[in-house]
């Protein structure tokens, strides 16, 4: 298997139409990476921080994900994984190959509206726990073995996806995706040593130095290929972490806030709202009362 940050080949037979992948490993393969298959992914066990070309989020385990051909993703396990006493991560995987998508048998009449589905995966979507129910029973009829029947529960999976309209697009309509090596091998040092060290104060100077940029150049990059700031990137990792700890009613507010990076209650609260669209007093109750 060829491990490139950024571009990824799924390891696969010539001919196959699509493949089964069961990952259980200690945490998931911690690249921000994208390939040309189409990708749908169902979390079994473990949590952590996802990127899934400029969307941020926590994922959890009965979490549903369809990627696009060529969309640059990352599941960072969180750092309790990466323990020697980690109780590990496990996920499913189904890669259709590109011949498959782009096969003239979705030009069918009784099929076509499938390509819509394809269309919206270039953006990413998420299925949650909550909502996902009849797809996971699907999605777990798909044997590693390419069978006809496997190839109809594969078509019947696509339906039930492009059917359900209770679901989250993820990254904006207008994202372009990643088309230099240099640039995802840049984004990949930015991302890891981000999460890695959110907590801490990251000075623009450091981070575009690591990018072997001057910071007014490191600015333009990063803002031309995630949409976003780097500022505001460290803030929505800073709040996703949050979003975890609020779960923990033991945990003081404002201990949370010192602790995931930010140096003053009130600029938390106001990035907390601002991200998630409520405070953080009222998305722990909201969250300890679903």
């Amino acid at each position: 298997m060829s491990m490139k940050a950024l571009s990824f080949q799924i390891p696969k037979p010539e001919y196959e139409s699509y493949r089964v992948q069961v990952d259980k490993v200690p945490y998931f393969y911690d690249l921000f990476h994208y390939h040309p298959e189409f990708q749908i992914t169902l979390i079994k066990k473990g949590y952590g921080t996802c990127i899934i070309g400029d969307y941020i989020s926590t994922f959890k385990a009965g979490d549903l994900f369809v990627i696009g051909q060529n969309l640059p993703h990352v599941f960072n396990s969180d750092k309790s994984f990466y323990s020697e006493d980690s109780e590990g991560c496990l996920s499913i995987s189904i890669f259709l190959s590109p011949s498959f998508v782009s096969n003239g048998f979705f030009d069918l009449d009784e099929i076509k509206g499938l390509k819509q589905l394809f269309e919206n995966s270039k953006r990413g979507m998420r299925y949650t726990a909550e909502d996902s129910s009849i797809l996971k029973k699907r999605f777990l009829k798909i044997t590693p073995s390419n069978t006809l029947e496997g190839v109809i529960h594969v078509v019947e999976l696509l339906n039930e996806l492009n059917s359900t309209t209770d679901l989250k697009h993820l990254s904006h309509i207008d994202y372009k995706s990643i088309s230099k090596e240099s640039d995802g091998i840049v984004l990949n040092k930015v991302f890891k040593f981000t999460l890695n060290n959110f907590q801490e104060e990251i000075p623009l100077e450091k981070i575009s130095d690591m990018a072997h940029m001057s910071p007014a150049a490191f600015c333009r990059f990063f803002k031309k290929r995630t949409r976003k700031t780097y500022i505001s990137f460290l803030n929505e990792v800073r709040i996703q972490e949050a979003c975890k700890l609020l779960l923990n009613p033991d945990l003081n507010i404002s201990q949370i806030c010192y602790d995931v990076g930010f140096n003053n209650i009130s600029n938390f609260n106001r990035q907390f709202k601002k991200i998630t669209s409520f405070t953080p007093k009222r998305y722990r109750k909201q969250q300890l009362l679903d």
